[in-house]
């Protein structure tokens, strides 16, 4: 078998590359990553000073055959504009007079040899943030994109890979080593993002993604609204709950997401309802939810009780609202009939209000901050217990949104049909309690 043996500066890659210095200051990554798709095993850096170490030994037989003004081009070429050590040890020793000088690169102004320093910048801002999983992501100057892509464009490069995806790559790789934390890319719980701006200077963000925690309250009071009513002085179940979440995980806020709402005089008992509290910016993400849970109820003093925590995530969130609609509450409600009203008339009550849809328009009481419209909702089934000759108790288990109050009291008509209506005879709600709050559709 025949071997050409003088193929190096014949080779495809050897020649892209020494064409690619002849026209532009190339660090070790920036040269490496035009040729990012050939060969495993290795990095960028690895790559490009591969073939610039390759090119200075060529050049340096070709000094040795004789050839001295070729090599010497090829020499200073990787000298100055490949930053080559080991093209600068044969210069010095080779042509002690030859000055060479020291040019930033290019593409990336020697980002890339200065990415330690980044990294420790880094290092500094995560130092008093408590998470486990981690993305970088990368923002780099148009200027610095459209560089590399005439770059390769008029070299007719075809194996390059982003800039933006090797910073991204190889400021990860070091995180994960000195922190020993987790790449995460689709729900991680820190995001540092890496600007690289036209002057090549770097700038810094790091975010903290929301820690979501899920939970069930029941509220033993009345007279508690469940969000905060502007210059009232009152709490709220929002308060209770959310307050100590912000002291525990040291976050910049929370948003409270009730799954569904009720009215200050309502009580919610039973299995309670349901919630996500979800920490903006925590600064520690592994509490003991057990603790948190012990705080908020003894706080709380019996006005309400959380249990059942646990955390939680964005998506989860997002599947709870999504499916809310189709939700079953239970509640208990205490009415007072403007007449006497017996046995026989509670009994078609509970005859008649199995899987009926209720014609809802929007209650009196929101006309004019809500639009009027017309909603359906399912009454599944409704369980009537006679008090006294005019007032009784309703179990009602409905479709979430349902408005019991005016579901019972029939809201002049707006509500149909309602218990006023099948009774005939006008009813008031005195108490409303929420037995439970359950995921599943009725079956």
């Amino acid at each position: 078998m025949n071997v050409d043996s003088s193929i190096v500066v014949k080779s495809d890659i050897l020649e892209k590359a020494l064409d690619l210095l002849r026209n532009y200051v190339l660090c070790d990554n920036c040269l490496g990553r035009q040729f990012a798709y050939l060969g495993t095993g290795t990095d960028n850096r690895q790559r490009g000073a591969a073939i610039k170490l390759i090119l200075t030994m060529e050049a340096h037989k070709m000094l040795e055959d004789g050839d001295v003004d070729r090599a010497k081009e090829i020499l200073m070429t990787l000298a100055i504009n490949g930053k080559c050590d080991a093209a600068r040890g044969v210069l010095s020793q080779k042509f002690p007079d030859c000055a060479v000088e020291n040019l930033k690169c290019e593409i990336c102004g020697d980002f890339f040899e200065n990415i330690e320093n980044v990294v420790n910048r880094v290092l500094e801002i995560c130092r008093n943030l408590d998470f486990e999983t981690f993305v970088v992501g990368s923002s780099v100057h148009s200027s610095i994109l459209n560089r590399e892509d005439e770059l390769r464009s008029k070299h007719d490069i075809l194996f390059g890979e982003s800039i933006k995806r090797e910073i991204n790559r190889e400021i990860g790789k070091r995180i994960h080593k000195k922190l020993n934390k987790k790449f995460e890319s689709k729900a991680p719980d820190v995001v540092i993002l890496i600007n690289l701006k036209q002057d090549f200077s770097v700038e810094i963000d790091v975010r903290t993604n929301p820690l979501y925690i899920f939970g069930r309250y029941r509220k033993n009071l009345r007279g508690i609204p469940q969000f905060p009513v502007p210059h009232s002085g009152q709490y709220s179940v929002k308060d209770l709950i959310v307050t100590p979440v912000l002291e525990i995980t040291g976050g910049s806020d929370a948003i409270f997401h009730p799954i569904g709402l009720e009215g200050r005089n309502v009580k919610v008992l039973g299995s309670g309802r349901p919630f996500i509290v979800e920490v903006k910016n925590p600064k520690i993400r592994k509490i003991d939810l057990t603790r948190l849970e012990k705080i908020i109820n003894d706080r709380s003093n019996g006005a309400i009780e959380v249990f059942n925590l646990r955390f939680s995530s964005k998506e989860e969130l997002r599947r709870l609202k999504a499916k809310s609609r189709v939700f079953v509450n239970k509640y208990r409600v205490l009415v007072r009939a403007q007449d006497c009203v017996g046995e026989e008339q509670l009994k078609t009550l509970e005859e008649f209000f199995r899987e009926i849809v209720i014609q809802q328009r929007t209650p009196t009481r929101f006309l004019g901050k809500s639009k009027d419209k017309t909603k359906k909702k399912v009454v599944y089934s409704v369980k009537a217990n006679k008090i006294t000759n005019d007032t009784f108790e309703l179990l009602i288990t409905c479709q979430a949104g349902l408005f019991v109050r005016e579901f019972v009291e029939g809201d002049y008509g707006r509500t149909s049909p309602s218990i006023s209506e099948l009774l005939g005879v006008g009813c008031e709600c005195l108490e409303v309690d929420i037995l439970g709050v359950e995921f599943e559709p009725h079956s």
